[in-house]
């Protein structure tokens, strides 16, 4: 179960603390550190619960410290909040755009970050080995390096932007023009 907690600083410095919604439940403490432990405690005896209860218990803490401090600590909570969903959702994002076939600096771009930060996220959801582009039992690469040596020993030279992933190849995809960029 959770229980908000109602915390204020006293003016020596110290807190006090009180649970909302459990009649005596009170304590006081030198750092939020100690008010968490004692408010545990307090819990436990106010509702009279069994030995080691206290660890198992959600703590909600609601500390205030001034109503100018309390507004801005508020607003970065909410900013955190909205972080983590961020976060949440670029995750989600990465997956599908990678499910769907696109190419990492493709996602990167799309969603506005670096094509390192879709490697990490496409390696924690494990799409990696799913959506391996294969070429007759190949690797895309193996097959690009397998092609390159044919044409090398056969006395041809591979066309500029022959081989899919070559610099003359790649196209920037919102104008559609050739771009010499990695």
């Amino acid at each position: 179960m959770t229980y908000t907690v109602t915390v204020w600083r006293e003016p020596d410095g110290g807190w006090s603390a009180s649970a909302d919604d459990v009649d005596g439940a009170f304590t006081d403490g030198r750092s939020l550190a100690e008010v968490d432990r004692n408010i545990r405690e307090s819990i436990a005896v106010a509702l009279d619960l069994p030995r080691g209860a206290e660890e198992r218990m959600d703590i909600d803490m609601d500390v205030q410290v001034g109503s100018d401090v309390d507004d801005l600590v508020r607003e970065t909570q909410e900013a955190r909040r909205a972080a983590e969903r961020a976060a949440e959702l670029t995750s989600t994002a990465v997956e599908a755009l990678r499910r769907v076939g696109l190419s990492v600096r493709d996602v990167a771009r799309i969603l506005g970050i670096t094509s390192g930060r879709v490697t990490q996220l496409d390696k924690v959801t494990d799409l990696a080995p799913k959506i391996a582009v294969k070429t007759r039992g190949k690797s895309r690469a193996v097959a690009k390096s397998t092609a390159r040596s044919a044409l090398s020993q056969s006395g041809k030279s591979p066309k500029s932007g022959q081989f899919p992933g070559s610099q003359a190849a790649k196209t920037d995809s919102y104008s559609g023009s050739r771009s010499s960029k990695p």
